[in-house]
This record gives structure tokens, sequence and C-alpha cells, in this order.
């Protein structure tokens, strides 16, 4: 059961490191004016989106860690 911890913790942290978050596009028709408050709203999004990809990608090693376990078990 160790031995599945170790592989598994080994797993998430290869994956978050792995983890793309894309950056935003701009269209063409920005203007000036708006550019530090949409770089702020931009920052948040992509932190949020970051967050949101982290906690699915431990869902998932989650997900494969309990499955591992219960065939280990069996």
């Amino acid at each position: 059961v160790q031995e599945d911890l170790e592989k598994t913790k080994e797993e998430l942290k290869s994956k978050v490191m792995s983890a793309h978050v894309p950056e935003p596009v701009h269209g063409e028709n920005d203007n000036e004016e708006g550019d530090d408050s949409s770089a702020e709203a931009s920052a948040e999004l992509t932190s949020a989106a970051a967050y949101k990809d982290r906690s699915e990608e431990e869902r998932m090693t989650e997900a494969e860690k309990n499955e591992r376990v219960q065939k280990h078990l069996l």
C-alpha cells in the first residue's frame, strides 16, 4: 500500500508540474484604456482555471489510486 501511495504522489507531482494553462487571446479591437483591469481580471481567471485543472487532476489521481488499492486488496 505504501508503494501505491508513493507512486500516486509522484504521478500527482508530475501532472501538476506539466499542467498547461493556455494564455488568454486578446481580440484586435481591445483598447488600451482597460488594459490594467483586463490584465487583472485575466490573471484572476487564469488562476481560477489553474486551480480548477489541478482539482480535476487530483480527483482523477485519487480515483486511479483507489482502483489500484482495490485491485491490490483483491
